[in-house]
């Protein structure tokens, strides 16, 4: 479908949800989509901090760290008023040039962790793979960082096209962790 009519259409019957991706959405733009939503049965259940592409959450300067997680916070804020559960997020794109980058990775994903219990929300920690990443780019690397974060509102993000991409098994990996992905 060309329109968000169209897609919610074709959802609909399905019984499909929607995620929004946050580029930048503009209030006008967030505003139209609120006013589709109710003409359907289909509802927004997740949203992606999209520009983390090309913020760096682990970069070297404090500045691009903190651009990155006033990205991600709207991207919470975002959520919450469109009633979505769950947004997702990545570590870092590339490598990180931050020095201690797990710790400050720990760190941003607690503060996460704690506006997501404010807000009601999840944040989905999403596995890039190593062709988008050298930091952490499995599955397995991703829940291990979940666990050292400790929050009950940040969890892993499988992406069978990244588990793939690595070379992995999809089925194994997916039974290797689905306690920790449910």
């Amino acid at each position: 479908g060309n329109t968000l009519e169209d897609k919610l259409r074709m959802l609909e019957p399905r019984g499909m949800w929607l995620e929004l991706v946050n580029d930048g959405l503009t209030d006008h733009r967030l505003k139209e989509i609120s006013e589709a939503l109710p003409s359907f049965n289909v509802s927004i259940r997740s949203v992606q901090a999209n520009l983390l592409r090309d913020l760096r959450l682990l970069g070297a300067r404090e500045e691009d760290r903190e651009i990155a997680v006033h990205h991600v916070e709207e991207t919470m804020k975002l959520a919450s008023r469109v009633g979505a559960q769950n947004i997702v997020a990545v570590a870092t794109y590339g490598e990180p040039s931050v020095k201690n980058p797990i710790e400050k990775c720990i760190e941003a994903f607690k503060h996460f962790g704690r506006l997501g219990a404010e807000l009601g929300l999840t944040v989905s920690i999403e596995a890039l793979g190593k062709n988008r990443t050298k930091f952490l780019p499995s599955v397995s690397d991703v829940c291990s960082l979940v666990q050292k974060v400790g929050s009950d509102h940040v969890r892993p993000m499988a992406d069978t096209m990244h588990i793939y991409d690595n070379g992995e098994n999809v089925v194994e990996v997916l039974k290797e962790h689905a306690s920790e992905l449910m």
